[in-house]
């Protein structure tokens, strides 16, 4: 049960990352200052604009 909660914990996380990388590129922000703040890889990040 814990291992499942971590998970879902886990997934929410980057799906909150996500949405902060795709106001940023919004806002014009850079890839690298992204890549600093979101933990995110700049592959997830080039995805967001496609």
């Amino acid at each position: 049960m814990e291992k499942g909660r971590a998970e879902g914990m886990e997934k929410g996380m980057s799906q909150r990352s996500l949405e902060i990388a795709r106001k940023m590129q919004a806002m014009n922000i850079d890839e690298a200052t992204i890549l600093k703040l979101t933990g995110l890889s700049l592959e997830e990040i080039r995805k967001l604009k496609s």
